[in-house]
């Protein structure tokens, strides 16, 4: 589960108390849609699982739950692995790098698509890029198991 950075939704509000932005009550229309709107936006759906930490509540608007204890897969939200890869190449690292700390296995659909076409998607990547989700990947543990991937 990644952090979630925020939200796109003129709904959200600042406390004066606390001073910072707090979304409106989970059960508020514009707040659930605009929640749905960014778990689609994700990449994978293990990755777009969104959790409420004062109200210990998980929302998965796109299977993300089934996928990470079910069938321990990691697979796009949206459209086609090679849709999902091709809207954004540096997602191929990603899926090794996410795979490989969760110990989730890639979908066959994916690793066929980043396999067939990994000289094309690395093509498609500025280096810059290519170079800091490479970073993420072998810096920060599992490194070995992301290689393998």
């Amino acid at each position: 589960v990644d952090e979630v950075p925020g939200f796109d939704d003129e709904s959200v509000t600042t406390t004066p108390e606390q001073g910072y932005p707090c979304p409106p009550a989970s059960n508020d229309a514009g707040w659930a849609k605009a929640r749905a709107a960014n778990a689609k936006r994700r990449d994978f759906t293990a990755n777009a699982l969104l959790y409420d930490p004062f109200k210990n509540e998980l929302f998965d608007d796109v299977g993300g739950a089934y996928d990470l204890l079910v069938r321990r897969e990691l697979r796009p939200v949206s459209g086609s692995a090679a849709t999902c890869l091709f809207e954004d190449p540096a997602r191929m690292l990603r899926a090794m790098r996410f795979a490989s700390r969760t110990g989730l296995r890639i979908s066959l659909g994916l690793h066929h698509v980043i396999a067939s076409n990994v000289n094309k998607l690395a093509n498609r990547l500025a280096t810059p890029r290519f170079s800091h989700e490479l970073h993420i990947m072998l810096a920060y543990g599992h490194s070995e198991r992301a290689l393998d991937l």
